[in-house]
């Protein structure tokens, strides 16, 4: 009885034996099948794609390029305000009102510059300005703004700095400093 089992048992272990080297012989083959499709696929893919290549490659950069303009909010503005006077400008409307305030803002400008010229050169100007200075100075020396520096300061100093920094670099800021400077009677003149 032992030896019927024992032939079932080996036949049984040869025959799985015999299944998985024809399966794996089979996946193998299934497997070299797959990879030759999909070579062939990918090729066939690329040689239709080829003349279409170049005007992608210029759609994906223009559109790159656009992308970066519409996310800039700079450039956003200022395409927008751009656009808008071409607009206004070129209606019949628009060209009577560019005239009209360019004679009041050439007579204000006129005006302010003036103004300017008898400001800075007033005594009483200038003590108000070194006043001002002064009292700045004051604000800095005192225990106030020494503890506001040592503890709020750095906890806004991430939100603070940039802002400072964008402030001190603008070239408007500098040419009001310099356009609202106190003078000398005979540089001004």
């Amino acid at each position: 009885m032992t030896s019927k089992y024992t032939n079932t048992v080996a036949d049984g272990v040869s025959a799985v034996s015999n299944f998985k080297e024809g399966s794996i012989a089979k996946l193998e083959a299934e497997k070299a099948r797959y990879y030759a499709m999909a070579a062939a696929t990918s090729a066939s893919i690329s040689q239709a794609l080829a003349p279409y290549t170049a005007t992608l490659q210029q759609l994906h950069t223009s559109t790159t390029v656009v992308i970066q303009q519409v996310l800039d909010p700079k450039v956003s503005i200022r395409t927008f305000c751009e656009k808008r006077w071409v607009v206004f400008s070129s209606s019949a409307t628009g060209a009577k009102t560019i005239v009209w305030t360019q004679a009041l803002g050439m007579f204000g400008l006129e005006s302010l510059c003036s103004v300017n010229k008898i400001v800075v050169v007033s005594p009483y100007y200038k003590a108000t300005v070194d006043q001002g200075a002064s009292t700045l100075c004051a604000v800095q020396a005192s225990s106030l703004y020494g503890f506001t520096k040592r503890y709020p300061y750095p906890l806004l100093a991430p939100i603070l700095d940039p802002a400072y920094n964008s402030l001190a670099a603008s070239p408007h800021l500098a040419q009001a400093v310099s356009f609202w400077t106190p003078r000398s009677a005979a540089v001004v003149a």
